[in-house]
């Protein structure tokens, strides 16, 4: 598969089964109309979503590394346009809540198998921009979700964002093409054991991961919310958080960019933007509009500029065995995506938005700490692995 074709697919599949969770937190308030539920259920929704793919990555990843990335992505593809018109077709919590889990067994099988193929299409001199393009679906999702609020959602009703969510799975699905060279490539891979050295680094990335998902799976999910309770349009904040996305997604394209540019460093900048992250939080924290909308834009292109320079560093250590990696750190990343909302949903209700959001942002500063720690060993496997000529 070229390049550029693996990019877009590994793009449009991210954000094809990101959508499930995405649309659940920025239609939340129209959502809660019909079907009735407050923020900590809506915490539990997210954390549904995020805890299937917690809990099924690691199983994902080395699977991924058997069948390849394309019968992988087409799994994906499939389970996502389920969960998205299940939800469509919801009348209760209930029902909400199990295709949420449902949902979360696709972006499971979507990042181990989307790394994948991003390993093994991409040259490393452009590996960097990919991952950085890849990983900004993400906030491309939530652009797209925020932009479903006036578009959608106020106008036709947010049911059909759902079905809209469906329909761009099923499309995923059908450009994604015949089985790949790399599939076979995966074949001869299935009688190879994993790599198991340097687990005390995959779990330190790991951790340091999940410490900022857990900073960051607020803001898409709560902002609409908090900022319709401090007396913004519903329109106007789903309006912001497609920016906010936006913002998320310049800032990817930017490390990804440097990372082709740089041999080292990369987790220093991890740890700066999640700095950054933690002051656009603390501007969220005063419950003012105006700062809020300042703030999601800070903190969504700090805390959610990481993952595509993360990801790219990450791989470049492991790329004989890409899915299996994924899946051990995902697995812990997704946890602390996992509580975040769990735990930012019950803050709320307990105490209030304002508490919840210095706790996130407290969070963005541990999980830069962790990024930190986990520089120099990175680096050192970085290099031991780049000069053993690799097979893949």
């Amino acid at each position: 598969m070229k390049s550029a074709k693996a990019i877009a697919i590994s793009s449009i599949a991210t954000i094809a089964c990101a959508f499930p969770m995405m649309l659940t937190g920025a239609l939340a308030v129209q959502m809660r109309e019909e079907i009735g539920f407050g923020a900590a259920a809506l915490g539990l929704l997210i954390a549904a979503f995020r805890g299937t793919s917690a809990g099924t990555t690691f199983l994902w990843g080395k699977a991924t590394d058997r069948l390849g990335a394309v019968v992988a992505l087409r799994l994906a593809t499939v389970v996502s346009a389920i969960s998205c018109a299940g939800v469509a077709l919801s009348e209760s919590y209930g029902a909400v809540l199990t295709w949420m889990i449902i949902g979360g067994s696709g972006i499971a099988i979507a990042l181990p198998a989307t790394n994948r193929l991003m390993v093994h299409s991409v040259p490393i001199g452009r590996r960097g921009l990919g991952f950085g393009i890849k990983q900004s679906s993400l906030p491309m999702a939530s652009v797209l979700a925020g932009l479903s609020i006036p578009l959608v959602a106020l106008t036709v009703g947010w049911r059909y964002a759902f079905w809209l969510g469906s329909g761009l799975s099923i499309a995923v699905l059908l450009s994604i093409g015949r089985r790949s060279p790399e599939a076979r490539q995966a074949a001869k891979q299935r009688s190879k054991p994993p790599p198991v050295d340097h687990r005390g680094l995959l779990l330190v990335m790991g951790i340091a991961f999940g410490i900022g998902n857990f900073a960051s799976s607020a803001m898409p999910a709560f902002y609409v919310d908090a900022a319709v309770g401090a007396g913004t349009n519903a329109g106007v904040a789903g309006t912001v958080l497609a920016v906010a996305g936006l913002c998320a997604i310049a800032v990817r394209f930017g490390a990804g960019f440097a990372s082709d540019r740089i041999d080292f460093g990369h987790l220093r900048l991890c740890a700066l933007l999640l700095t950054v992250g933690a002051v656009g939080q603390a501007m969220l924290a005063t419950g003012l509009p105006g700062w809020m909308a300042a703030g999601v834009l800070i903190g969504m292109g700090g805390v959610w500029g990481v993952n595509g320079i993360f990801w790219y560093a990450l791989m470049r250590a492991y790329p004989t065995f890409p899915g299996t990696a994924t899946g051990v750190v995902a697995t812990i990343g997704h946890a602390g995506g996992t509580l975040g909302p769990l735990a930012f949903g019950g803050i709320v209700e307990t105490f209030s938005y304002t508490t919840a959001w210095v706790v996130s942002g407290i969070a963005a500063i541990l999980a830069a700490i962790a990024m930190l720690t986990a520089e120099r060993p990175l680096e050192r496997r970085t290099a031991e692995r780049e000069l053993i000529p690799q097979d893949l």
